[in-house]
């Protein structure tokens, strides 16, 4: 059968609004038990790469892989909610890091997908539409919030084909490891929704919900409030 791309809109908006409309996202207070990342990809890379940083001059931190901001936090999160959401996670996509940032970078500095991310139809077009985010609804993000990305709450970290660097804790909240923040929906508002093309060496395949305004706007007009997760 010839799914058309007016099809193929269609289908993403009915998952998105099912998406959308879920708002029991499961807020706890209590740590998960510490869980190595026994069997990830993160613990293979000798394997294949056994000097995991040739060729990636140390500029930065101990805190991060090979002491690259670029490359994401030497350790990933091993507390709930965040281990849940980073394991199983390979954050070089089966590449050595030098392959990963030449195949991902340019001068330097990431480069991001075509049409913010979202799948393209057959057609050439992007697959998504419109979605409105109802009063309830759980979503989260890792990043700065001056962005205008987020994506249901706990969505798989290779779901959302972002960069290892996501992961980075920012110096300026510390009270956010990992740069991740949960928001809630105290007021609906409406929302570009689609499915997420892979990139970054990751799958993709999740949902993403594009803003018209950056989330801290959306904080400073009364659509999102901080929720604060107890997981540090």
């Amino acid at each position: 059968m010839v799914i058309t791309t007016s099809r193929l809109a269609a289908i993403a908006l009915v998952l998105c609004s099912v998406l959308s409309a879920a708002s029991a996202f499961p807020i706890s207070n209590k740590h998960a038990a510490t869980t190595p990342n026994a069997f990830s990809a993160e613990n293979n890379y000798n394997v294949k790469c056994p000097d995991m940083c040739k060729g990636i001059a140390p500029v930065n931190s101990t805190y991060f892989f090979c002491r690259d901001a670029r490359l994401g936090p030497k350790k990933l999160p091993k507390l709930y909610p965040l281990n849940d959401i980073t394991e199983p996670y390979d954050r070089f996509g089966g590449l050595c890091a030098a392959e990963f940032l030449a195949k991902w970078t340019v001068n330097g500095a990431y480069t991001y997908p075509d049409n913010n991310g979202f799948v393209i139809s057959t057609s050439n077009v992007p697959i998504k539409g419109n979605a409105t985010l109802q009063v309830g609804t759980f979503v989260d993000r890792f990043g700065s919030e001056y962005g205008s990305f987020i994506s249901p709450a706990e969505a798989p970290y290779p779901q959302r084909a972002i960069p290892p660097s996501n992961l980075n804790t920012s110096k300026d909240l510390p009270l956010y490891p990992f740069n991740y923040h949960v928001y809630k929906v105290v007021k609906p508002f409406v929302v570009e929704a689609g499915p997420i093309a892979p990139y970054f060496g990751q799958p993709g395949a999740g949902t993403q919900y594009h803003t018209f305004s950056n989330i801290m706007t959306l904080i400073k007009d009364g659509f999102l409030e901080r929720v604060d997760l107890k997981h540090t």
